[in-house]
């Protein structure tokens, strides 16, 4: 699963009642979990997903889906990268272990298209969301009919 789905865009664009449910239950588990694996406390992690999210609702009419495969992921990650710099700049950054310099240097490696840590991120959401939408349509097939297709 390499795209978003585009009709989920277009709603969100459009305002759709429930799209942004639907966005948010997709995304802001891929958020937190990337956010944990930067060495932030918990807290921060919520703080700063909750301004990823927010940024997203209020930009999202505004994407435009250049046709690649992966434009809105790497939208998604760039957005993540923004916030968590300012994030850093505001010192609001609080590591779980005083002293380390991981989120500056996840956030850094996020930034570069090819890093490993990007690579990572792209995959996750790939798998991330298609688990996301296999769980919403599995209760419309015979349990035996979902692990035949797993």
């Amino acid at each position: 699963m390499d795209e978003t789905r585009l009709s989920l865009i277009d709603q969100l664009g459009a305002g759709t009642e429930g799209a942004w449910r639907e966005l948010d239950r997709i995304y802001r588990p891929l958020i937190v979990y990337w956010l944990e694996r930067f060495g932030l406390q918990p807290n921060d992690v919520e703080d700063l997903t909750q301004e990823v999210m927010a940024l997203l609702a209020r930009e999202v009419a505004k994407f435009e889906h250049n046709g690649r495969v992966g434009a809105f992921r790497k939208w998604l990650r760039t957005i993540t990268v923004n916030r968590a710099r300012s994030f850093l700049r505001a010192g609001r950054c609080r590591p779980s272990v005083p002293g380390s310099t991981l989120f500056q240097e996840m956030v850094s490696q996020l930034e570069d298209d090819r890093s490993r840590v990007s690579t990572d991120f792209d995959r996750e959401h790939d798998r991330h969301v298609v688990r996301q939408l296999l769980a919403e349509v599995s209760s419309s097939f015979e349990a035996s009919t979902m692990q035949m297709f797993r």
